[in-house]
């Protein structure tokens, strides 16, 4: 009898783990309903005041932007996100740097834009897009033959792992740098390279990283809108207003560092490349 009653304790604390885990299962895609909604309204209200019209995928894939940077700034967007995940802050920036490389990786048909000052953009509290731009202009100037080079993953880490203790930027958790950057994440960045939509684009990290699935539907639905601006000032200012309203959502902190830090890194490397 002892044993019966015994077993049904340990059952019960179970059924209760279980259903502890569903809940926070459930409250973290209910917050994340909440923040579409909220995306959906910032959406409606800057396209109505600034009269751009709602674009099909097929539409959009014919804007200039989309198609001259989706293939380089969805990758580094992915790297940062996926670096993220990985190994925090670092892990972003090291991520976002490392797709980006790997991306172009040889023969190129991307450069470096050439000005007399690296372009880059700030936003509020979150210098990563600016320093992604500024390590990769340094590699590339002390490495000129890199962009023609084959794919070789362990160079690159250790070319951007010391970039990243130049610039006084912690790298403790690097040893993940190996789990974020591989010939699978190479696979990954020629599958975006190869996409014919945003929607497509997405499905390739999503497919590749299953726990960012609701961060990638967020960001989906970011590009979908930014594409359509034409205008560098008009569009900042919606990733600015975009970046305002994930911050104030209920999400995970650290959903809302992966997505604000991937929208940083995608301005960022919109105005760092040129075919």
């Amino acid at each position: 009898m002892k044993k019966i009653i015994y077993i049904f304790i340990i059952l019960a604390l179970v059924l209760t783990s279980c259903d502890k885990n569903e809940s926070l299962t459930q409250t973290k895609e209910d917050s994340f309903n909440v923040l579409y909604n909220s995306i959906n309204t910032l959406n409606y209200n800057f396209s109505t005041k600034n009269s751009l019209n709602s674009l099909s995928q097929n539409d959009i894939q014919k804007i200039p932007f989309w198609k001259r940077l989706k293939l380089i700034a969805v990758c580094d967007l992915s790297g940062a996100i996926i670096g993220g995940t990985l190994a925090g802050g670092g892990g972003a920036l090291g991520g976002a740097i490392l797709f980006s490389l790997g991306a172009v990786l040889g023969p190129s048909e991307y450069v470096v834009v050439n000005s007399s000052s690296i372009p880059t953009i700030e936003f509020e509290d979150n210098n990563l897009g600016e320093m992604h731009n500024i390590i990769i202009n340094e590699i590339i100037e002390e490495n000129p033959t890199l962009l023609n080079s084959d794919f070789d993953a362990t160079l690159l880490i250790e070319l951007v792992t010391a970039k990243m203790i130049e610039h006084n930027i912690d790298i403790s958790a690097n040893n993940n740098f190996n789990q974020i950057f591989n010939v699978e994440s190479k696979t990954m960045t020629d599958n975006i390279l190869k996409s014919e939509s945003i929607s497509e684009a997405m499905d390739v990290i999503a497919n590749s990283r299953p726990e960012l699935r609701l961060e990638t539907v967020a960001i989906e639905r970011y590009l979908n809108m930014a594409v359509q601006i034409r205008d560098q000032e008009t569009r900042l200012d919606y990733t600015q207003e975009f970046m305002n309203v994930v911050d104030k959502s209920n999400i995970p902190v650290s959903s809302k560092q992966q997505i604000n830090s991937g929208l940083a890194v995608f301005e960022n490397s919109s105005v760092l490349w040129e075919q």
